[in-house]
């Protein structure tokens, strides 16, 4: 270290430059060694299991150096195209590491000319079109996180009395700039550290660019309020909370007078407003035996005392909010179950312009998109 103060800023710079392309050039030499001793089983010899083993424990690599070699190492095994590409710099370790999982001698001359060159997120791209479909699950898995949390404690002895018989609080309180230490009458209280299992959720989805971009213009938007940036989890709740509240301000709101027919099936604003402050945003529907509902998804309004198609009114007394799956049990109910899919397969052949087939899953298809009209 030493000797590298005294060389000049240019020396300096020419040094490392030349290390790093000894060093690419050791690596890509490794490689077939590491091809040879897998096909001659060296390492099952020396009691691994596997090439990645040997790597980690005989020639001290870290674990994801280990994998990423020998992946390397299998490319060039299986297209000897790649190992001319790697010495002529054309193409870089890295890029061969993301091309391991799709790479084969019969789609060699498609794909090698499409990555080199190319940068990773190209590449990331190009891959993808290589890989079978894959689908991502929506997934909210609870988990305990442990907290350290600090707790004040009441110190040992106090409200004991001092030497005079007075409690110690009366012996005169501490001063801002006095921690009482040389006072054997005063009591310091200490922090301690408790540990504290909190819930938390371990949420999997797919985002797409759209999402990514919008989350990286809310990082930079909120980096005042959090200047050493802002976690996922504080993006969303600064963005759902934002959410809620326009939805709470907009009940709030009074709305204009509706200036719809009578007789139509449109429920002014105003009356849902009320309906849905009255049911609290939640199913109305409550059994024989005084159970509710209390379901939020796909909330409809219902016309329960008079139904709409016996000419029931459009009034608070008469709706009421129900879940997609109550709305239809209770038309179910007053119309018949035959009558009711009749009449979703109908409702599905104007939405869908007769696309869709007559079948159950077009009922509850049809089901959510009633829901959101009704909005």
């Amino acid at each position: 270290m030493k000797s590298l103060k005294n060389i000049s800023n240019q020396a300096l710079l020419n040094q490392l430059k030349q290390l790093v392309e000894k060093e690419q050039s050791l690596t890509i030499s490794i490689l077939p060694h590491l091809v040879e001793i897998e096909r001659r089983g060296l390492h099952m010899e020396k009691a691994y299991s596997t090439l990645t083993e040997y790597c980690i424990h005989e020639l001290g690599y870290g674990e994801s150096s280990a994998s990423r070699r020998v992946r390397v190492a299998r490319v060039i095994r299986d297209v000897p195209e790649v190992y001319d590409l790697l010495q002529k710099r054309r193409i870089t370790f890295s890029a061969v590491v993301q091309v391991y999982r799709v790479l084969t001698p019969e789609n060699k001359d498609q794909l090698l000319p499409r990555v080199v060159g190319n940068s990773r997120s190209e590449i990331e791209r190009i891959v993808a079109e290589y890989e079978p479909p894959r689908r991502i699950v929506d997934q909210a898995k609870p988990t305990l996180v442990k907290k350290l949390v600090a707790v004040e404690r009441a110190p040992a002895g106090a409200g004991s009395k001092g030497a005079a018989g007075a409690p110690a609080s009366e012996l005169g309180e501490i001063t801002r700039h006095s921690d009482g230490s040389n006072d054997p009458t005063v009591k310091i209280s200490t922090p301690e550290v408790e540990v504290v299992l909190e819930k938390m959720f371990e949420i999997r989805f797919a985002a797409d660019e759209e999402l990514m971009e919008l989350i990286r213009w809310t990082k930079c938007h909120l980096s005042h309020r959090y200047p050493k940036g802002a976690s996922f989890l504080e993006i969303f709740k600064f963005a759902l909370r934002y959410v809620k509240q326009r939805e709470d301000l907009a009940i709030e709101k009074k709305p204009r007078k509706s200036s719809a027919k009578t007789d139509s099936r449109y429920i002014p604003k105003a009356v849902k407003q009320e309906v849905w402050k009255r049911d609290k945003g939640r199913c109305a529907f409550v059994s024989s035996n005084g159970k509710r509902c209390n379901g939020k998804y796909l909330v409809q309004y219902d016309h329960y005392l008079v139904p709409y198609a016996r000419g029931g009114p459009r009034a608070v007394d008469n709706l009421r909010l129900l879940c997609a799956k109550h709305n239809r049990y209770t038309a179910e109910q007053v119309y018949g179950k035959a009558n009711i899919k009749k009449h979703y397969i109908k409702e599905a052949a104007v939405l869908y312009r007769g696309r869709l087939p007559s079948s159950d899953c077009a009922i509850e298809s049809i089901n959510r998109l009633i829901c959101r009209r009704a909005w």
